[in-house]
């Protein structure tokens, strides 16, 4: 669960979702973190150049509008 939607009590659902994973061994935590901003990043400039939507960033998070566009959490496992 992402800390934040955690925080603040937020229901994590959608009646249609894409889902992407990534799985990195032997990895910091920190480099899962990395790698989510750089592809939230990429994801808001493919979904502006494609659709023209301007999709706000923070952090690893994506808003359209006021609305969270997209949910990225990073995890250490437990290998």
């Amino acid at each position: 669960l992402d800390g934040e939607d955690l925080i603040e009590q937020s229901e994590i659902r959608g009646d249609q979702m894409l889902h992407f994973v990534f799985e990195l061994f032997h990895r910091e935590l920190a480099s899962g973190v990395f790698l989510q901003r750089l592809f939230a990043s990429l994801v808001q400039s493919y979904v502006f150049q494609r659709a023209k939507i301007f999709l706000n960033r923070k952090g690893d998070d994506l808003f359209l509008e006021d609305k969270k566009f997209s949910i990225s959490i990073a995890a250490p496992s437990s290998n």
